[in-house]
């Protein structure tokens, strides 16, 4: 922000300043350089790991259950001499108070991942960031193009072009700011 205040300060503004030290640093924020290491990216790595690591402990926990069930059928139905498969079922009985662990641990595990992700709204942030990258990228395509004093084609109307510009960009960060800290309100009071 005070890129932006700078520039509204003065009559003719530093645009160097401006577009590398605000609108470049916070599109690289957003989107990164490279447009995978920005924050967008961080947050839908996040939100995929997530989901990935719900679905994993999910399954883990479902297939552990089936296991100890299908034990406890076969214990119930057959004699214990009759089957090879009871031999295997009476190795996992003997650690039966793990498995048991494991298979009520499993789907909480999978519960603390989904309510991590709809807690940290990482989904939600990488879609904004997303949109706040091609607003300050554009804004930086649009602001590169504005002629600045010395070049052939630069008008003194062209300040307040620019001056325009980053007074709406400057309203557009802060609105997302507003928004990103309300949510973070809203996570800290839920």
């Amino acid at each position: 922000m005070l890129g932006a205040s700078a520039a509204l300060a003065t009559q003719s503004p530093d645009r160097r300043a401006v577009l590398h030290g605000w609108i470049g640093s916070q599109t690289d924020f957003f989107v990164g350089a490279d447009e995978k290491s920005g924050r967008a990216m961080q947050n839908l790595r996040a939100a995929t790991s997530n989901k990935r690591f719900a679905r994993i402990f999910l399954w883990l926990g479902i297939t552990t259950a089936g296991i100890l069930l299908t034990r406890d059928i076969l214990e119930h139905i057959m004699p214990h001499d009759q089957t090879q498969i009871l031999n295997v079922l009476e190795i996992v009985g003997h650690k039966a108070e793990f498995i048991d662990v494991f298979a009520v641990l499993c789907p909480a595990i999978a519960s603390f991942f989904t309510s991590s992700a709809a807690i940290w709204a990482y989904r939600a942030h990488a879609y904004n960031y997303l949109q706040m990258g091609k607003i300050f990228n554009r804004a930086l395509s649009v602001a590169s193009s504005i002629p600045a004093p010395g070049q052939s084609e630069y008008e003194a109307s062209d300040d307040f072009a620019f001056k325009e510009l980053v007074h709406d960009l400057g309203r557009e960060a802060l609105s997302e700011n507003i928004e990103w800290f309300i949510s973070r309100r809203g996570q800290e009071l839920g």
